[in-house]
C-alpha cells in the first residue's frame, strides 16, 4: 500500500467552502456540466502552467491568484471524479 492511498482526499464541496471563505466565491455544482467543468479545468491548467514558465515560479505559492486557480482546479477535478459514475450511468441510459 502506498502512503498516497491512505490519505482521505477532501470532497469537492469541502474545497468549495474553503474557496468561498478565502476568495469570496464558490462554484455552483448544481448547474455545472461535465463539458463546462472540463473546459474550466483546462483553462485553469493553462493559467497555472503559464505561471510556472515565468520567473516568479519560485514564489507562486505566495501569489493569491495562483493559489485561487490551483484550488478551483482541484475542486473541479474532485467534482468530476465524484460524479464520474453518474455520467457513465446517464450515458448507458441514453
Amino acid at each position: 500500500m502506498k502512503l498516497s492511498e491512505m490519505s482521505n482526499a477532501p470532497r469537492a464541496n469541502k474545497i468549495n467552502k474553503v474557496v468561498e471563505s478565502r476568495f469570496g466565491f464558490k462554484i455552483d455544482y448544481d448547474n455545472l456540466t461535465f463539458p463546462k467543468a472540463y473546459s474550466l479545468a483546462t483553462g485553469l491548467t493553462e493559467g497555472l502552467e503559464a505561471v510556472k514558465r515565468t520567473h516568479g515560479v519560485h514564489t507562486a505559492e505566495k501569489n493569491p491568484k495562483y493559489m485561487e486557480m490551483l484550488m478551483v482546479r482541484e475542486s473541479l477535478h474532485r467534482w468530476m471524479v465524484e460524479n464520474r459514475q453518474q455520467l457513465i450511468t446517464e450515458s448507458e441510459m441514453a
